[in-house]
């Protein structure tokens, strides 16, 4: 019984793989019969595969006319991996998820990638790590998503912010300069400038409850130093002080 349910676990990861790569190969889309007479499953089965795609792995999925559709811009360019900058790859997700104990569905996709070039026993391991990711409680936020997107973008973004110690929210504009996983806090920060207070603060990514992107540019000095501003987020942390990093400027 056991191994029958591990075999359909990674029937379905193997299913949801393919399902992405057509339609990651058909930019125009497909319709959900051609998906289902490519993988040999029932309709009913690619419309389950569809909406864990989305939900699950929260990959923006469009539907125009019955057909279904990854948007052109989503992924990044291939690129090719040697077996150890493969090997490093899957050491720092590892690494990563020692940060949250929420499910990251781009760790998941990530993994799931890497699972594809690898070769055995690397491939059964990335299989069981992807397996202990989805036993993992969901963040519907998607905030580290959208961070790193206005980070990449360079967009202004409009945060609600929980207070430490008053769990007050609090709304603030701010441009993010650098994303950093803390090992001392075992959290990942953004670092950011906000220009109401015109200072650099540290917020701790699992306290913004809401965060929108603002049709707002900015550009990051080029004398920032975010390796200061991380050391003085730990020296802080070290101290004990009962306050997060984010009440201490850079």
């Amino acid at each position: 019984m056991a191994a029958a349910k591990k075999t359909g676990r990674t029937d379905r990861l193997a299913r949801l793989f393919n399902v992405l790569c057509l339609l990651n190969e058909n930019s125009p889309g497909l319709y959900p019969e051609a998906l289902a007479g490519k993988c040999n499953v029932s309709i009913r089965t690619t419309y389950r595969d569809l909406k864990a795609l989305s939900e699950e792995m929260e990959i923006p999925l469009q539907s125009d006319k019955g057909k279904w559709r990854i948007p052109p811009d989503y992924f990044l360019s291939p690129i090719n991996l040697s077996l150890p900058e493969a090997m490093t790859m899957f050491f720092a997700s590892r690494l990563l998820l020692g940060y949250s104990n929420t499910y990251n569905p781009s760790i998941a996709l990530a993994l799931m990638k890497l699972r594809s070039i690898t070769p055995h026993p690397l491939k059964e391991q990335i299989h069981k790590t992807i397996e202990w990711i989805q036993k993992r409680k969901k963040d519907d936020l998607r905030t580290l998503g959208l961070i790193a997107q206005a980070w990449a973008s360079g967009n202004r973004t409009k945060i609600q912010y929980l207070v430490p110690n008053r769990e007050t929210l609090v709304e603030c504009v701010i441009e993010p300069y650098f994303i950093q996983s803390m090992d001392i806090e075992s959290a990942s920060h953004i670092i950011a400038y906000c220009p109401d207070i015109r200072s650099i603060h540290t917020f701790k990514i699992e306290r913004i409850k809401s965060l929108e992107l603002l049709d707002e540019r900015y550009t990051a000095p080029q004398d920032f130093d975010s390796d200061a501003c991380i050391n003085l987020s730990r020296s802080v942390s070290t101290e004990g002080e009962n306050r997060d990093a984010q009440d201490e400027s850079c």
